[in-house]
């Protein structure tokens, strides 16, 4: 069996502000998150009758719990905010070097095919 080692080197200081925008832009969705389950909770959970909580499996139905939260609040955060999660997923810094390294590499080949 091969064991991976993985070692982490310290970041440039370009990197390290590319990672530090990024987590902020995290941030800002999680807040967005907290604003729409709270916005959700006032407008839809209010009227949600028990037979809508028990087919959107709501953790008010479990004994002890204090949150409400749902599948269907879930669902409507992320239709509501998908591109913005797809987005914010596709621009981590590792993805975004991996994509450029892959574009470099496919630009080499395409130089050396047509020379």
């Amino acid at each position: 069996m091969v064991k991976l080692e993985i070692r982490k080197l310290p970041g440039s200081p370009l990197w390290e502000a590319r990672m530090e925008d990024w987590r902020e832009n995290g941030d800002r969705i999680l807040r967005l998150h907290e604003e729409h389950e709270e916005q959700y909770r006032r407008k839809i959970c209010s009227k949600c009758s028990p037979g809508q909580r028990i087919r959107r499996d709501c953790t008010s139905l479990i004994p002890d719990c204090d949150e409400l939260s749902c599948d269907h609040m879930k669902r409507a955060f992320a239709r509501k905010h998908g591109k913005l999660i797809h987005q914010h997923a596709e621009l981590h810094p590792w993805s975004v070097s991996l994509r450029l390294n892959a574009e470099l590499e496919a630009r080499r080949r395409a130089g050396r095919g047509g020379a």
